[in-house]
Formats: structure tokens, sequence, C-alpha cells
């Protein structure tokens, strides 16, 4: 099985929810995927055999992992506002911003989030999942 995976600082975004995340550790410690917000706050341990997708949002640094019926979407690089002030963030205007502030933190990440994605996605199939 896969070894223990040195912790990287993420932020974690329920995805789905108005959950505005939360900054925190990332480990991947056989048999979960744990994630330890760095303020008070639940940690999240998601099982590996529970894991049904891993994948790496193009032109950013966000690594996304469904499992069950939730999904996740940790960001390798401080997210942008995902709510903005007296409406919805549906403006085009809005989403373009936050898609080029991803885009412009992907380059120096890049690597390290394809790496995490290859390292979860072998420990799930390991553990059942997949």
């Amino acid at each position: 099985m896969a070894g223990v995976t040195e912790g990287v600082t993420v932020w974690a975004v329920r995805l789905g929810t108005l959950d505005e995340g939360a900054k925190g550790r990332l480990e991947l410690l056989p048999p979960e995927l744990v994630f330890t917000a760095e303020k008070a706050g639940p940690t999240l341990r998601i099982p590996l055999a529970e894991i049904r997708r891993v994948r790496r949002t193009l032109g950013s640094p966000v690594m996304v992992v469904h499992h069950g019926k939730d999904a996740v979407a940790f960001y390798f690089a401080q997210p942008p506002r995902l709510r903005f002030a007296g409406e919805s963030s549906r403006r085009p205007r809005d989403r373009m911003s936050s898609i080029a502030y991803l885009a412009g933190r992907n380059p120096t990440r890049r690597d390290r989030v394809k790496g995490w994605v290859g390292r979860v996605r072998d420990a799930a199939r390991e553990a059942g999942g997949l």
C-alpha cells in the first residue's frame, strides 16, 4: 500500500455548498486522505476506498476529490473569493477574474498538484476505490 505522503498546506472547499473553505494541512495517511484545518474546525477524513475520482482542474492549482456523494476541492494556492458582496458571483467579469487569479498561480504549483493527484489515485486504487 502507498505510504505516508508528507503533508502540504492547502485550502479545502466542499463543492456544492456555501462553504468558503478553510486553510489547513493535507496528508495522505492510508487508509485515509486527511485534511486538518489550521484554525478550530473539524478534521476531514476521506477513506481512500470511498474515493470515486481524483482530478486536477486544468490551468489551476486545484485537485478535486469525489468521494461517496460529495466532492472537495483542495486549492494549492489561496482561493479567490467564492462569493462577492451583494451578488452570486455569476457575472462573467467576476468569474474571469477568479480564473485569471488561479491561472497565474498554476505554473509554480502544477507539478506538486500533479504529484498529489497521482499519489491519491494510486492509494485509492490500492484501497479498493476508483
